[in-house]
């Protein structure tokens, strides 16, 4: 007569099901909540887009990409319903004279909003931003041919540079406006959350052969053989390219990098924790996932805003 139980064998069967099921459901877990990460990345940065509209509704201009050094993000706060935050950045002064006192107090505000929860470098430090504005293919030699600009007006300390929705000759359908960059993650310096500086410096008729040397990984090296390069800071309300501003040149989940020394000649590439790409906002607030694999003319493309190249 049999015992009442289970024999070792069939107490082996059972764990091994079991192992199998659970490595069948973790996959499919970890799809899910990615997938819940990806389309709460793609609300934000829809409201980002929408608030931008908003602000060009009531300027008749898009936000300026940088103003004394502030970002666009600081620019559209009264539009994402952030008034009396915006009310405490002095922009006759400007980000560099930010009293200290104020700034630490900046650094600790977490702006949801701002944010993709896919990135979870970017959840754990509370001033870090994961959404940058489109400056261009080159900012270098063709003076920021995007939406936005990281220069000041001559001769005007309280507004940058902006362009209008008229200028948008491209269509603001087909013209990239917002898309997300993996913020830094010092001292690990990893591959996308990094601007690596390359090992010379090129000229302005260089550019795609600077774009080159990037992608190839040609970059200035440590006695040791490292490469040098610096993590981006993501700081929400800083106004600089590989911050809260980005570039054309490399498609998607590419390098980033500086042009040999010169920080303002650079490579500000858009990244992502999604599978295969990222999310971009364009320019009438729509928002798409752009494949890593898009071809870099069609990608360059998308960055103009006045290019009259088919898309």
């Amino acid at each position: 007569m049999r015992r009442p139980g289970f024999t070792l064998l069939e107490l082996v069967v059972v764990i091994a099901i079991i192992a199998i099921l659970m490595a069948l459901l973790l996959p499919a877990v970890q799809a899910s909540r990615e997938a819940a990460r990806r389309m709460h990345c793609s609300s934000n940065l829809h409201q980002i887009g929408l608030a931008i509209h908003v602000y060009e509704g009531q300027h008749r201009s898009f936000p300026p990409g940088c103003s004394t050094g502030y970002s666009y993000l600081v620019a559209i706060l009264p539009q994402m319903d952030l008034p009396e935050l915006f009310r405490q950045f002095d922009y006759s002064q400007g980000a560099g004279d930010m009293d200290p006192t104020l700034k630490s107090q900046i650094l600790e505000v977490v702006i949801p909003y701002y944010r993709c929860p896919s990135d979870g470098v970017a959840q754990q430090i509370p001033h870090r931003s994961n959404f940058a504005g489109n400056l261009g293919y080159d900012i270098a030699t063709l003076d920021c041919n995007g939406v936005f600009d990281n220069r000041s007006l001559t001769g005007t300390i309280r507004r940058g540079r902006v362009f209008t929705a008229g200028e948008v000759g491209d269509g603001l359908s087909r013209t990239a406006l917002v898309g997300e960059m993996l913020t830094g993650d010092a001292p690990t310096n990893s591959r996308l959350r990094t601007n690596w500086l390359t090992a010379i410096q090129f000229g302005p008729g260089q550019h795609d052969q600077f774009c080159n040397a990037c992608l190839t990984h040609q970059y200035q090296t440590f006695s040791n053989g490292l490469a040098i390069g610096d993590g981006f800071r993501g700081v929400w309300y800083g106004g600089w390219p590989g911050n809260t501003l980005y570039t054309h040149c490399l498609p998607p989940n590419n390098e980033s990098c500086q042009n040999g020394s010169s920080i303002q000649d650079g490579i500000y590439t858009l990244s992502s924790n999604h599978p295969g790409g990222v999310q971009v906002a364009f320019g009438d607030a729509h928002i798409e996932f752009v494949s890593s694999s898009i071809e870099r003319d069609v990608w360059r493309a998308l960055g103009t805003r006045a290019g009259n190249e088919a898309q």
